[in-house]
C-alpha cells in the first residue's frame, strides 16, 4: 500500500518558514559556528601567524600601482574638494559677517539707549529739580 499522496499545497506549506512584520523569516533553531580546526581563532593568532610582508596592502610586486593610485585619488580628492571648501569657507565667513555685525549693532544701539536715558534723566533733574 502506497502513502496518500500530499497535495501540493501542502507541500509548499511545509517548506514555508513563519516571517515577522518585515517579511524575515523566523527561525526555530539557533545555529552556531563550530571553528574548522576545533579551536577558535583570534585576530592576534593571525597577526603571529602571517609575515609582515603579507599583511594589509603590503605585497611589494604591488607597491608601485598602489602608490600611483594612492596619488591618482589625492590628486582627484584635492581638486574635487578644493572649491567645495572655498564654498564653505567663504560661506561661514559672510555669515559670521553678518551675524558680528548684527550683534554688535545691537549692543551699540543698547548702550546707546542706555547713554541717551541716562543724559535725558540728567539733564532733567539739573532744569527741574
Amino acid at each position: 500500500m502506497t502513502p496518500p499522496k500530499k497535495s501540493s499545497k501542502s507541500k509548499r506549506s511545509e517548506l514555508e518558514l513563519a516571517v515577522d512584520d518585515q517579511g524575515i523569516p523566523i527561525l526555530d533553531e539557533v545555529v552556531e559556528l563550530d571553528p574548522i580546526c576545533g579551536e577558535s581563532i583570534t585576530i592576534d593568532d593571525l597577526d603571529e601567524a602571517l609575515p609582515p610582508a603579507h599583511l594589509g596592502l603590503g605585497l611589494p610586486q604591488y607597491a608601485p600601482l598602489l602608490e600611483a593610485m594612492r596619488e591618482k585619488l589625492r590628486l582627484q580628492l584635492s581638486y574635487e574638494l578644493t572649491p567645495l571648501i572655498e564654498n564653505i569657507v567663504t560661506s561661514a565667513i559672510t555669515h559670521t559677517t553678518l551675524n558680528l555685525e548684527t550683534a554688535m549693532r545691537e549692543e551699540l544701539y543698547g548702550a546707546l539707549h542706555q547713554r541717551l536715558d541716562e543724559m535725558i534723566d540728567q539733564a532733567l533733574k539739573e532744569h527741574m529739580g
